[in-house]
């Protein structure tokens, strides 16, 4: 069965609806880069966009994070259709992630579907947090 989740919005912050456990911050390379691709072998890679850290992952199976540190991303339609397990993690200490932020709009306003800035669909689960 496919699973898919369509998100219509122009603005969402990462959040944790209900209490998270903390944990403790990845230690990131000093790239220069906000947004990074942790791999399955440990492997992590930095983007700018998070599109870019979507593509990389590709059609590959597997558990993947990808970790957005504070900031507000203004992004051009966020779309992922594949295998994997995706974490999107907010590297934020603040209350509900309130300061890690994608904001943005579709790629075509003038139609229907292309109005959504996120669209995840696929055989794995997407989980998003703080």
């Amino acid at each position: 069965m496919k699973m898919g989740v369509k998100v219509a919005l122009l603005l969402i912050t990462l959040c944790c609806v209900v209490g998270c456990a903390s944990t403790p911050k990845i230690q990131l390379p000093e790239d220069g880069f906000k947004i990074h691709l942790i791999e399955n072998d440990g492997t992590i890679t930095g983007f700018d966009k998070i599109q870019l850290a979507l593509d990389a992952i590709g059609n590959s199976e597997g558990d993947y994070t990808i970790l957005i540190e504070k900031g507000t991303y203004n992004e051009t339609f966020i779309n992922y259709n594949g295998p994997a397990n995706i974490t999107f993690k907010g590297n934020t200490d603040t209350k509900y992630g309130s300061d890690v932020i994608i904001t943005g709009r579709g790629s075509n306003m003038g139609a229907q579907r292309a109005r959504e800035l996120i669209e995840l669909q696929g055989t794995g689960n997407f989980i998003f947090e703080s």
